[in-house]
């Protein structure tokens, strides 16, 4: 149970949330994916553990095959 609490308590550390975001930004810039992905901009000075501030994005989820057909010829292509 100890081991439950624990992971359910760092998935609600914001902060740490926050730093998964901007490392997967980080990763996406590096590898050149900014075209095809994003991750919205964190604002740190008003994130907290308890608080993530970040941009709002418009757009579609990856997951969602059906609106990403709408935007592009290549769907799979462009979710993976």
């Amino acid at each position: 149970a100890g081991d439950i609490r624990s992971s359910m308590l760092e998935e609600l550390d914001f902060q740490k949330e926050a730093g998964n975001i901007n490392e997967f930004r980080t990763f996406l810039e590096e590898n050149g994916l900014k075209h095809q992905a994003t991750a919205p901009l964190v604002y740190e000075e008003f994130t907290t553990k308890k608080v993530l501030t970040m941009e709002r994005l418009n757009g579609v989820s990856l997951l969602d095959s059906e609106s990403i057909a709408e935007i592009t010829k290549d769907p799979e292509g462009t979710i993976i």
